[in-house]
């Protein structure tokens, strides 16, 4: 505050400001915007909490989403807005001020003298606690009883507030355009491109059962025979050793190769799946191997043959692998997947002992930065997903074109019922709705809160409404140009 970095938001990079006030100069630069000043020509000030809607310093992250909270006490209110902006007015002196009755939260200040010695102390512009964090809309007075009766003024503050629901709806328009342009052709990609190169078939992952928890307390472990509820999108390197959570390998084989290569069995730990061998004739061989993981049909998972299956000689180090000729295939109902490929080995010689080690399968969206964000701030808490019948890992139906009877509705997009999938963000909860809570209807409104009808709303009339919805495929009419196809 007061110097060369004035305007720019903390953290900055710099050893005189390791960490971030809570308080400070209004971030006027960072904002892209002209300085703004009060009345009095007096730039305006800025509260807001670390840690929960801003940066403490540069090493840490902030997860921001329709489940944080208001921190900050404003008017008597405990944690009812965010962030305050604050009108300093001019600076005001009343150490001679003798009257008893002061307010609690006031003291009595001189803000004529070193008011601008860099670095900025707060309480030299700012009075009743909107220095230390009990802000108020105007500073309070008192009346002296006289006589004369006099007006006391002991803040000349004036502030205005922000809330969790006012940013929430800020932003909600930004959330829902990246919802269509990144994470829907990102899970899009993922089953016409991922899902057949991993597993060897196209699909969608079943969704999480809404009704067991709430969303922000959901395993997000996608579950047989549900089309709709909560995005299946929990961590790979999170995902509990049982249950629907669970995609590390359970099993593997290989018959060996007669009279050249002896299988002595796989064994698994945390981390990977290891496969050995014993040479019996030197030469190049390619073992064929089998292995199976459970739950793939209920989460977004990958695997990558070139990057995760290694191979060591005789206990040396680990190398890259060629890996041909992958086949799968993936059980709806059970989730399981099965797949066999053939493994390039080294030049061998008689009695060595090879290892093949396979990495268990890798989340699949993490690594994308179109749905990272997306995942790392907690918004899939936030967003209900919906699929086909037709894209499921076990398909019944057909959505090929619009007005397929497997295909989903979205009422208000220009080819409504043509959707493979739907992604509909919940916004904030509405004064009807209380969270948590297992019940949708606390979560979605109008038409996206009636599961089972495979329609759904991307706006309506309904003042009380505020979901916003995404879903491919989606076309995108511009005011002037071509038809964008955002994904087919």
């Amino acid at each position: 505050m007061g110097t060369t970095a004035e305007g720019v938001a903390a953290p900055v990079v710099s050893p005189s400001f390791p960490t971030c006030s809570a308080i400070g100069r209004f971030p006027w630069e960072t904002l892209g915007i002209d300085q703004l000043r009060d009345g009095y020509g007096e730039p305006l000030w800025y509260a807001v909490t670390t840690d929960k809607w801003a940066l403490v310093n540069s090493m840490t992250n902030l997860i921001i989403n329709p489940g944080t909270a208001n921190t900050i006490s404003y008017n008597g209110v405990a944690d009812s807005v965010v962030a305050v902006i604050i009108a300093p007015g001019p600076a005001m002196n009343n150490l001679g001020e003798t009257s008893s009755t002061k307010p609690a939260a006031c003291n009595a200040v001189n803000q004529t003298t070193n008011r601008y010695v860099v670095p900025l102390v707060a309480t030299n512009f700012l009075e009743c606690g909107n220095a230390t964090g009990s802000y108020t809309t105007v500073g309070p007075t008192t009346s002296d009883p006289g006589p004369p009766q006099r007006k006391i003024d002991w803040s000349n503050d004036r502030t205005i507030s922000i809330t969790a629901a006012e940013v929430m709806d800020a932003i909600a328009g930004a959330l829902a355009d990246r919802l269509q342009r990144q994470v829907a052709p990102a899970l899009d990609n993922w089953r016409t491109t991922t899902s057949v190169s991993s597993w060897g078939q196209s699909f969608m992952p079943n969704a999480s059962t809404f009704s067991t928890s709430a969303p922000q307390a959901n395993t997000l472990c996608g579950n047989s025979g549900v089309t709709e509820g909560m995005p299946p999108t929990i961590d790979a390197a999170t995902s509990v050793s049982t249950g629907t959570c669970n995609t590390n390998w359970t099993s593997g084989s290989a018959p060996g190769i007669p009279g050249s290569l002896t299988f002595s069995g796989c064994t698994l730990n945390s981390t990977r799946m290891q496969c050995e061998f014993t040479v019996l004739s030197a030469g190049l061989l390619t073992p064929t191997i089998t292995a199976t993981a459970p739950n793939v049909a209920y989460a977004f998972r990958s695997f990558e043959p070139s990057t995760q299956v290694t191979v060591s000689v005789n206990g040396g180090a680990y190398s890259a692998a060629s890996v041909q000729n992958l086949t799968g295939s993936v059980n709806g109902g059970t989730g399981t997947a099965t797949i066999s490929f053939q493994v390039n080995l080294p030049p061998l010689s008689i009695a060595d002992t090879v290892k093949v080690r396979i990495t268990h399968p890798k989340d699949a969206l993490l690594a994308d930065t179109r749905t990272a964000w997306f995942l790392n701030n907690g918004w899939d808490r936030y967003t209900y997903y919906a699929i086909s019948t037709a894209t499921t890992a076990s398909p019944s139906g057909v959505c090929a074109a619009a007005g397929n009877a497997a295909c989903l509705t979205v009422n208000g997009m220009s080819t409504p019922n043509d959707k493979r999938f739907v992604l509909i963000y919940m916004g904030r909860n509405l004064a009807t709705q209380t969270w948590p809570s297992t019940s949708v209807v606390d979560y979605l409104e109008s038409g996206n809160a009636t599961p089972g009808d495979n329609v759904y709303d991307v706006k309506t009339a309904n003042a009380a409404f505020n979901d916003r919805a995404a879903a491919c495929p989606f076309q995108h009419t511009p005011a002037t140009g071509s038809v964008l196809t955002i994904c087919n």
